[in-house]
């Protein structure tokens, strides 16, 4: 029964449709069987299932609750398509906000309504009061754009956070790609005072400087710091492949970068990877190592628990 799951009947409303699911039982990410005669909707392995790929962990999973940043992409979402197991929510907006406390408790309770997600808080400049808040209420850590409110990550103001970032003891996405701020502000290498303000504290680069020079920075600044994960979105296959050359695949976790169109995409580059990698190494790198950063990290009080669903007769 190692890696075994089984999971009791559900019923529920996903996808804009409702759905009863019968007992199941999945073996190491692979369904083996399920009661009742309808085929079940939830595949593992297979970009092209409709709802719920298993063992993947989405890190970088973007909810549109404040207004997009011009220059930024999303999509909305579209029903039945692929999309991770379990998914970390974030939201770039509220970083241009001056109070985004309002924004943070949206994406707290969007993850209370889903045992598959977690939230992060939106850390804003100056404001370390209600980072506290939110890691309190529950946040599974922090996210950081500071270029959107034309602050550098250097600023006295972005740094104030460290100490509550340190105390929380909780992961951090940081921004880092070329976006809609002006590109003297977007760069990789200005976060290194921050990160030397961090205790052992993982820090996941989002879309990992997307392309040279901002690549390099990042590559820099993970051979600097060991906490330092890169996220796989938006990176051409070519940097990912040399980001696995420089750093083993150790230091890469999946990410979306958007919501389910964008999941699409990301995750088909990267089954690009695979035969680059053994078992271990691509369970890690699609999930796994997502999942112990921030579902079984210490402090995480949501329980998660996975539900197999099926379409409902009629």
């Amino acid at each position: 029964m190692q890696n075994t799951i089984i999971v009791a009947p559900f019923l529920g409303h996903f996808a804009g449709q409702n759905y009863i699911g019968g007992a199941a039982i999945a073996q190491q990410g692979r369904l083996v069987s399920m009661a009742g005669d309808e085929p079940t909707l939830l595949m593992a392995e297979d970009p092209q299932a409709p709802l719920i790929q298993l063992g993947v962990t989405d890190v970088s999973y973007y909810i549109p609750l404040a207004d997009v940043p011009s220059g930024l992409q999303t999509h909305a979402r579209k029903a039945k398509e692929p999309e991770a197991e379990k998914k970390i929510l974030v939201d770039w907006g509220a970083n241009k906000l001056e109070d985004a406390s309002e924004i943070g408790r949206q994406l707290l309770h969007a993850a209370q309504d889903n045992p598959r997600w977690l939230a992060l808080a939106p850390g804003i400049a100056g404001q370390p009061t209600p980072l506290q808040t939110l890691l309190d209420g529950g946040a599974a850590g922090t996210f950081l754009y500071p270029a959107l409110s034309g602050r550098l990550p250097c600023d006295d103001q972005v740094l104030t956070l460290t100490a509550v970032i340190n105390r929380a003891k909780r992961p951090v996405l940081i921004h880092t790609s070329p976006g809609p701020a002006p590109l003297r502000l977007e760069s990789p290498l200005l976060w290194d005072e921050f990160l030397q303000k961090l205790d052992d504290i993982p820090v996941v680069m989002v879309h990992s400087g997307a392309l040279s020079p901002f690549w390099d920075e990042v590559i820099m600044l993970a051979l600097r710091y060991p906490q330092v994960l890169l996220e796989t979105s938006l990176v051409s296959l070519d940097l990912l492949q040399r980001t696995l050359n420089t750093l083993g695949p150790s230091r890469l976790v999946f990410g979306s970068g958007g919501a389910e169109s964008h999941f699409l995409d990301e995750w088909q580059k990267l089954e690009s990877l695979k035969p680059l990698l053994s078992a271990t190494e691509w369970a890690e790198l699609a999930g796994q190592r997502a999942k112990g950063l921030f579902f079984d990290s210490l402090g995480t009080h949501t329980s998660n628990k996975l539900s197999i669903v099926r379409r409902q007769p009629g």
